[in-house]
C-alpha cells in the first residue's frame, strides 16, 4: 500500500486522499468555528513568497476560501534571513501584506499542508504542543478503521451497498465474482488506505467525508480543548527552535502592497523584451511599473534591492500590522473605533 509521506511535498497542493490516510487534521472556517465557539474577524498578516507564489496567490487564492498561512511577528534571526532572499516554501524575495479572515491563529508556524481545494491541514503525530497527541492518534486510527467497515467491509455479500458505492461489473471480475450477493468487497480493497488506491469514486468521497466529519465529532470532546488551547498558543511545535514565527490561516483574503527583490526580478526579465537593457543593473522603477502592468496587478508594489531595505521593510512592515491587529481586537472587545486601515 502506498503511504501518505510519499505523496506529499510541503508547499504544493496535496489531494484531499492523501492527507485522510495519515494523522492529519483539517482546518475550515465552520469546523474551527464549531469546535471553538470563536468567530473570524478581518486581520492583517504578511506572506513571504517568490514571484511564482505571487502570482498564484492573486489568481487562485486571492478572494476565496482558500487559505493563506500568513505570520505577524517573526523573529530576529527569521528577519535577517528572509531580508536575504530566503523562502518559507519558496524561493522568496517576495513580501505580500494581506488583509482576510482569520480562520485560527497561532503562537508558531504549524507547518501545515495545503490540499487541492484550498483547506490546510496538520499532521497532530509531529505536534508536540498537541497535548492529547497520541489519544488523537489512537483515535483517527480507530476512525480510519470504521471508515473501512462502513464504506468497505459492509458491502459484502449485500449488491445494494455494492449499488451505492458504484461497484458494479466493471469494479469486479465478472468472470470470478458474477453474483454480486456473493461478491466480497473486502476481498479487493483490503485496508483502509486501498480505499484511495482501488476504490471506486463513490467510495473515495464517501470516506474522505466520513473522516472529516469524525475527526470534527473528535476534537469537539471535552479532553482536547486543553490541546486545542496549547496547540493555538504555541503553533506545531515541530521544528525544535524555540522561536520562528507565528501563523494565521486567513480566508477572503485580499492583497494590499507587495514588495519585490528587483534584482531577482532584473535577473530574469533585463534582456526580455520590451526592456532589452544592457545589463540586469539597468533594471529601475519605470522597468517595475511595466512588469506589474503586464501582469496585470492592481495593487501598489515596491522594489528593493538590498538586504538592509528588505529587513526596514520587514521590521516597518510587521510592526503596523502588528499595531492594526492590536486595534482590531481592542475595538471588538471594548466597542471602541480606532482606525484601522492600512
Amino acid at each position: 500500500m502506498i503511504r501518505f509521506k510519499e505523496f506529499l511535498t510541503e508547499g504544493s497542493d496535496s489531494k484531499v486522499a492523501e492527507l485522510v490516510i495519515g494523522n492529519f487534521i483539517p482546518f475550515s472556517v465552520k469546523m474551527w468555528n464549531r469546535i471553538t465557539g470563536k468567530k473570524a474577524i478581518e486581520m492583517y498578516g504578511m506572506h513571504v513568497t517568490d514571484l511564482e507564489g505571487l502570482n498564484t496567490i492573486v489568481k487562485r487564492i486571492e478572494g476565496t476560501k482558500k487559505q493563506l498561512p500568513v505570520m505577524t511577528n517573526l523573529a530576529s534571526e527569521w528577519k535577517k534571513n528572509f531580508a536575504l532572499g530566503q523562502g518559507v516554501l519558496t524561493e522568496g524575495g517576495v513580501f505580500v501584506v494581506v488583509r482576510g479572515k482569520n480562520i485560527v491563529e497561532f503562537g508558531q508556524d504549524i507547518a501545515s499542508w495545503r490540499d487541492t481545494q484550498g483547506r490546510r491541514w496538520v499532521d497532530v503525530s509531529i505536534s508536540s504542543s498537541f497535548l492529547e497527541r497520541d489519544d488523537m492518534i489512537k483515535a483517527v486510527e480507530q476512525i480510519q478503521f470504521d471508515i473501512y467497515r462502513e464504506v468497505i467491509e459492509k458491502q459484502d455479500r449485500n449488491p445494494q451497498l455494492q449499488v451505492k458505492y458504484g461497484v458494479d461489473e466493471k469494479v469486479r471480475d465478472v468472470n470470478i465474482d458474477p453474483d454480486p450477493a456473493e461478491y466480497w468487497r473486502s476481498n479487493d480493497v483490503m485496508d483502509y488506505g486501498s480505499i484511495f488506491e482501488h476504490g471506486t469514486g463513490k467510495e473515495k468521497a464517501a470516506a474522505i467525508k466520513m473522516f472529516i466529519d469524525k475527526v470534527e465529532d473528535e476534537l469537539k470532546k471535552a479532553k482536547y480543548k486543553e490541546s486545542i488551547a496549547n496547540f493555538f498558543l504555541v503553533g506545531g511545535g515541530t521544528s525544535g527552535i524555540d522561536e520562528m514565527w507565528d501563523e494565521i490561516l486567513m480566508v477572503d483574503s485580499k492583497v494590499l502592497k507587495v514588495f519585490v527583490d528587483t534584482d531577482r526580478l532584473a535577473d530574469d526579465l533585463w534582456f526580455r523584451e520590451p526592456y532589452n537593457l544592457k545589463s540586469s543593473r539597468d533594471f529601475g522603477d519605470a522597468e517595475l511599473k511595466i512588469w506589474k502592468k503586464s501582469q496585470g496587478y492592481k495593487f501598489p508594489i515596491e522594489g528593493f534591492n538590498s538586504s538592509g531595505d528588505a529587513l526596514r521593510i520587514l521590521n516597518t512592515e510587521t510592526k503596523k500590522i502588528q499595531q492594526l491587529n492590536n486595534r482590531i481586537k481592542l475595538n471588538i472587545a471594548t466597542g471602541r473605533k480606532f482606525p484601522t486601515d492600512y
